[in-house]
């Protein structure tokens, strides 16, 4: 078996049912059953997820499903790592159970890691729907990556896990046993330590990444984001993964503050209105707001933090929104002067 698309599910029985059936489609399309299969992992659901599943497999078209069942709810990036362990493929393809994948998806994820053989596949992600701003921006068709820390910051650079396809190694035991630690304390970017700990047992990585985008999220992700704020800032516990620190110390190094400002710039465009989040994690975002702390040294660029950072601390319910028009129009006209400046010295030059 080549590739299995591994899919971690909790309580999503009917999205779960809409995955299973879209890329059972293009599977079978495409007659890679023999190639190409899916496996389940369920996080101890309460819903009829056993039963669609059973459904799913027991139809006649050749594709392979199986399923295992976690007796109790291990968490998500665990159960990740529990389908990487249990997936029988070269290649384990990550896919979320309410994400859709696009027309001829499996197709061209199984041409590429025929063509390239890369240790990591990436490829852009269409959120929210009918966006066309794409993570990835190559001018080839597929972006070649072999610099040890290129690779750490292409893998980390847009953690939605099913663009995620990672080439089966055997990880060693102590190398697995920092995967689940890191797996339990960085939240939703646990998931990553596989791709670093893939890194490390590889030696010289390669990622192989399509700008294309092959999948995007369902029209439900318009009801708002569905993670907490803090999930950002435990990105910043990553850093203790030894890929990290033997070849990529100038990236490790920026990731606590890239990750303060992720945080920080998720609660202003909340706030702002830029972004919408789920109802229910409402609560959270306001508890974050109310606790989140000034790292001036890493406000002070570009100023314009700072204001915003002010803002929100002293009138998160208005101020914000009041003041985000006359931020973006005053960055634009900084932008549109040095351009104009740049232009004038560039024909001042070729005059002379």
């Amino acid at each position: 078996m080549t590739l299995t698309i591994c899919i971690p599910t909790f309580n999503r029985a009917p999205k779960l049912g809409r995955t299973i059936t879209l890329l059972r489609e293009q599977i079978s399309g495409a007659g890679l059953q023999d190639r190409v299969s899916i496996l389940v992992s369920d996080n101890a659901s309460t819903d009829a997820t056993a039963a669609v599943v059973a459904e799913a497999a027991a139809l006649d078209d050749g594709v392979r499903i199986r399923y295992q069942c976690h007796a109790s709810n291990i968490g998500g990036c665990l159960n990740i790592l529990s389908l990487y362990e249990a997936a029988e493929g070269q290649y384990v393809w990550i896919f979320s159970d309410d994400d859709v994948p696009f027309e001829n998806a499996v197709v061209k994820v199984y041409a590429a890691l025929g063509e390239v053989r890369p240790d990591l596949l990436l490829f852009s992600f269409v959120q929210p729907p009918g966006s066309t701003v794409y993570p990835f921006q190559f001018p080839e068709p597929i972006h070649i990556e072999s610099d040890p820390e290129q690779c750490a910051r292409w893998l980390m650079h847009h953690p939605k896990i099913s663009i995620y396809v990672f080439r089966k190694v055997e990880i060693s035991a102590d190398l697995m046993d920092i995967t689940r630690r890191l797996a339990q304390t960085c939240a939703y970017f646990g998931f990553n330590a596989l791709g670093l700990s893939i890194f490390s047992t590889v030696k010289q990585p390669k990622v192989a990444i399509i700008s294309e985008p092959l999948a995007g999220c369902d029209d439900e992700f318009s009801q708002g984001l569905r993670f907490t704020a803090p999930d950002w800032e435990a990105e910043a516990r990553i850093v203790e993964h030894p890929f990290l620190i033997e070849h990529a110390p100038k990236w490790r190094a920026a990731i606590p503050r890239r990750s303060y400002v992720k945080a920080f710039w998720y609660l202003w465009a909340w706030r702002a209105g830029l972004i919408a989040l789920d109802p229910s994690y409402e609560e959270q975002w306001w508890e974050t707001l109310r606790g989140f702390r000034a790292q001036w040294q890493w406000l002070s660029h570009p100023p314009r933090q700072m204001v915003k950072f002010l803002a929100f601390k002293a009138a998160p319910g208005h101020l914000p929104r009041l003041m985000e028009p006359m931020i973006s129009r005053a960055r634009h006209l900084v932008t549109a002067v040095k351009r104009r400046t740049r232009s004038g010295a560039n024909g001042q030059g070729a005059s002379t």
